[in-house]
């Protein structure tokens, strides 16, 4: 039976626990409002969507709706503990079964306005498959973290994608070869090289690879809407992209992505924040001190093929940003490294470094 939006909304936030209020419980009534009624959400709050994000902004515009989220005082509490605690990798001792999780962190200054929020993270806010949310901002403003919860349910979605034949035509293997006399990288580890340069120096050849991994995926597991979604967006950003130059690998970049996977696979779980509070451009200069700038990626992925782990970070679902995927796509690197380390949960850690 239908419900009217705002009774669904009025329902939830007088489910929020009474200890948070505020800012949190503002954002959690603007991102519930947004994933029911998005229609009306855009023609509300057209002005602010619009000098927040320009790409919620198209975005918007043809979402669907979605069912409202559950407030997960159990989601709360590791948001509280991100922030608070700085617990980088917390459990869930929530009632709800969960089979995902995902997270959003800051630190510094943040926004008052809650409608910035719902466009920070609006392909978390309209993906039908999250179930719940737990927010958490700190006393003192300068701190929070949002947990979305994915229910155990909910699957992908049953979305099919038949796929063009792929098209590999005038590749040439060599030149994205960069890798091949790096003897401090892995067969493996220079296979991700090549297929981060595949994708840089042949993007429309690459666009056709992402539909057939799209439809492997859509008979195999069935396409989430969100993994659709953030497909097709790659697949049409592909076709549309210049070729970029090809990464050269680097020693230096190498040791420091090295460095920060056995660190990962110490702790158990992946972050871009070391144990020793470093970041990524931290690192890659402290290894690289010629070097100007950097950055990193990471991902964990059972699949012993770089490829799989390369298309997760391309689609890059549930972030609304797409920073993995620019990252990989920026113009402005010069070099870049892969270090692999096998993980006991995840199969493997893989650390993507990317430098000029």
């Amino acid at each position: 039976m239908k419900v009217t939006a705002i009774l669904i909304c009025l329902l939830l936030s007088a489910s929020v626990s009474a200890g948070q209020q505020g800012m949190a419980l503002d954002i959690f009534n603007a991102v519930n409002e947004a994933r029911t009624q998005p229609e009306a959400f855009w023609n509300k709050h057209q002005t602010r969507i619009e000098i927040y994000s320009a790409r919620y902004a198209q975005f918007i515009r043809s979402a669907r709706p979605a069912p409202a989220l559950a407030w997960d005082p159990g989601l709360e509490t590791m948001a509280r503990q991100i922030v608070d605690d700085q617990n980088l990798n917390p459990s869930y001792t929530g009632t709800n079964s969960l089979c995902g999780f995902a997270n959003g962190v800051c630190g510094g200054t943040v926004s008052k306005d809650p409608i910035s929020y719902v466009c920070d993270y609006y392909t978390n806010v309209h993906d039908p498959g999250t179930t719940f949310l737990g927010i958490y901002f700190n006393r003192t403003q300068n701190g929070y973290a949002f947990e979305w919860g994915s229910g155990c349910s909910e699957g992908g979605s049953g979305v099919s994608y038949e796929a063009p034949a792929p098209d590999t035509a005038g590749v040439e293997m060599a030149r994205i070869n960069t890798g091949v006399r790096a003897a401090y990288m892995t067969q493996e580890e220079r296979r991700m090289l090549m297929e981060i340069n595949f994708v840089r120096a042949y993007p429309r050849q690459y666009a056709t690879l992402v539909a057939q991994f799209m439809e492997q995926e859509s008979k195999t597991w069935g396409l989430s809407q969100a993994s659709y979604d953030a497909g097709m967006e790659l697949i049409a950003e592909l076709n549309a992209m210049k070729p970029l130059p090809v990464l050269q690998p680097s020693e230096c970049v190498y040791q420091a992505a090295r460095l920060h996977g056995l660190d990962c696979q110490r702790r158990g779980f992946f972050d871009h924040q070391g144990s020793d509070k470093s970041m990524p451009w931290d690192r890659i200069l402290r290894q690289c001190p010629d070097l100007k700038q950097g950055n990193e990626n990471g991902a964990s992925n059972p699949a012993l093929n770089p490829r799989m782990p390369l298309m997760s970070l391309l689609l890059d679902e549930g972030i609304s940003s797409r920073g993995h995927r620019y990252n990989i796509l920026d113009p402005n690197w010069t070099y870049a490294a892969c270090f692999r380390v096998p993980d006991d949960t995840y199969g493997f850690i893989w650390v993507q470094k990317f430098a000029y």
